[in-house]
C-alpha cells in the first residue's frame, strides 16, 4: 500500500511541475503595450517616421520585418483618405498596390501624371503592435 501511495505522491508532484513549467512559458506572453517595436530590413532611404521619397516614374518597395513572423494590414490612406480594407493581405488603391506574404510586405506605387504631389500612408499589424510607412510621390 505505501509503494502505491508513494508512486501516486510522484505522478501528482511531477503534474504540478509540469504545470508550473507551461504556466511560466505562458505568463511571459507580450502584454498590452509590452510590444517591441517592429525592426525592418530594407534597401530603401528612408527618412525620420519611415518616410520614404518616390520618383514620378513610381516603384516597388520591399520591406521585410526582422521581429515579427506573421504581419497584416491595418490602414491605407492615399491622398488623406481612408481606404476601406477588405483584404488584410492585398490592398488595391486608386494607384497604390500591396501585398503581405508572412513578414514581407511588398509596395506598388504607380506613375504619378496627377499634376500634383501625391501621399500614401500603408499601416501593418502583427498583433498589438503597429507601424506604418509614408510614401511621397513626387509630379511633374
Amino acid at each position: 500500500i505505501m509503494d502505491k501511495t508513494m508512486k501516486i505522491r510522484e505522478f501528482f508532484r511531477m503534474l504540478f511541475i509540469a504545470f508550473l513549467a507551461v504556466a511560466g512559458l505562458t505568463a511571459c506572453s507580450n502584454e498590452d503595450g509590452d510590444w517591441e517595436s517592429m525592426k525592418w530590413k530594407t534597401d530603401v532611404k528612408m527618412e525620420k517616421g519611415h518616410s520614404i521619397s518616390v520618383p514620378v516614374k513610381g516603384g516597388s518597395y520591399l520591406f521585410t520585418c526582422r521581429n515579427y513572423g506573421c504581419i497584416w494590414f491595418s490602414d491605407l490612406q492615399e491622398n488623406g483618405d481612408y481606404i476601406i480594407l477588405d483584404d488584410f493581405y492585398q490592398i488595391r488603391g486608386k494607384w497604390v498596390t500591396a501585398d503581405v506574404d508572412n513578414n514581407v510586405l511588398t509596395v506598388t506605387i504607380s506613375p504619378n501624371d496627377s499634376g500634383k504631389q501625391r501621399t500614401v500612408l500603408i499601416g501593418v499589424s502583427a498583433g498589438d503592435i503597429f507601424d506604418s510607412f509614408t510614401f511621397n510621390q513626387d509630379f511633374q
